[in-house]
């Protein structure tokens, strides 16, 4: 099996190495064996990006609303499309060979399979688990027990289980039964908006935080309290582990990129060095309803002629202007954190559905740091 030539350097940025860039709000990432390639979905475009062996990527699917979680189950690629349902497509010809709507759902977010057949899709607006049979195309709800958020998915074979996170406060890692449907927590490992689970070849977890950059490693049994594996720069997304390269990809939602983190080493605090933060945006409670206080932080006032922050929904639209009054001549010591509180309305002041939206710290017509929310009711 040709393995993937991943550079000396422990983590390398797509973006920088290899000049175009197609990433747009990468998602999730799987390794395609077969062909010696990762496949990326782009939350921004509905695109399937391919990048091979040597860092170069092509965009492999297009237009297929290839939005969300990505899955390999033998030689087709399952894609959770959001509110287009699920899509399968053959890994050689890229021919569409399944596609089942879920009536009503709007936000299918991640996906998994167990060995009789089965795939499962996580909707985390609903706080439901749908099941899908791969050979009837038949779709139905799985569980709304207990569950509160859900988001990533794994399928726990040695326990005929999902492991499934959430993408709230203190989210715990919970397991639901294939066999009767019953959630029951794992372990409460103190964690917040927890997008993605994924496992080596060891057996150890892997799960990933929005709210802390980072990515958490677990023992087999969840039987110790987590270890900090990796700090990233932006939000980690649906991450993936590659057995056959032993890494670990890791989405950058907003700055459009893929981190590979050798598992030999990972990145703890010691060993990384970061950049200076120039501002910073996120939002407390995350998910909301029907208030959320958006929290931001600007280091350097210097030069900054406008400033907003403005809400946008998935498609892209501006719906709020929350600030437009963040604009000072001098730069300003000492200032620390601000806020501004979003009540869950557009610009007309009607209250928006639920659903996520996008902050954004808008400076001198510039996006400058952006943050995922989401609400409730």
């Amino acid at each position: 099996m040709k393995r993937i030539q991943l550079i000396s350097l422990m983590v390398f940025f797509t973006t920088i190495l290899f000049g175009q860039n197609l990433l747009n709000q990468p998602e999730s990432v799987v390794y395609d064996s077969l062909h010696c390639r990762y496949l990326v979905s782009n939350w921004g475009d509905g695109n399937i990006i391919q990048i091979d062996s040597t860092g170069t990527q092509n965009i492999w699917l297009e237009d297929v609303q290839g939005y969300s979680g990505l899955h390999i189950r033998e030689d087709i690629l399952y894609v959770a499309c959001r509110e287009f349902g699920v899509k399968g497509f053959n890994l050689t010809t890229g021919e569409m060979v399944l596609q089942v709507d879920i009536p009503g759902a709007t936000n299918i977010n991640d996906i998994t399979s167990d060995n009789s057949g089965n795939l499962y899709v996580s909707y985390p607006t609903g706080d439901v688990i749908y099941k899908i049979n791969i050979a009837t195309e038949q779709c139905w709800l799985f569980t709304d027990s207990e569950l509160d958020v859900p988001n990533g998915l794994y399928y726990d074979e040695p326990n005929n289980r999902l492991l499934v996170v959430s993408y709230r406060a203190n989210s715990p890692i919970q397991g639901i039964s294939l066999t009767d449907s019953i959630a029951t927590v794992v372990t409460y490992p103190g964690l917040h908006n927890l997008d993605g689970i994924t496992q080596d070849d060891n057996g150890n977890f892997y799960v990933s935080s929005w709210l802390n950059n980072r990515v958490y490693k677990f023992d087999n049994a969840f039987a110790n309290p987590p270890e900090i594996f990796s700090n990233h720069g932006d939000d980690p997304a649906d991450i993936y582990f590659d057995k056959i390269n032993n890494v670990l990809a890791v989405p950058l939602f907003f700055t459009h990129q893929i981190e590979f983190v050798d598992a030999g080493t990972g990145i703890d605090q010691s060993s990384i060095i970061e950049k200076p933060v120039k501002s910073l945006i996120h939002n407390y409670p995350n998910p909301f309803n029907p208030t959320t206080e958006i929290r931001f932080r600007i280091s350097d006032f210097s030069e900054i002629t406008s400033a907003a922050i403005e809400i946008f929904n998935l498609k892209g639209q501006k719906i709020k202007t929350l600030s437009t009054s963040l604009c000072h001549p001098e730069p300003v010591e000492g200032r620390g954190e601000m806020s501004v509180t979003w009540f869950g309305t557009n610009d007309n002041d009607q209250p928006v559905s639920s659903g996520i939206y996008f902050s954004k710290l808008i400076i001198n017509g510039k996006t400058r740091a952006s943050n995922k929310m989401l609400l409730l009711k």
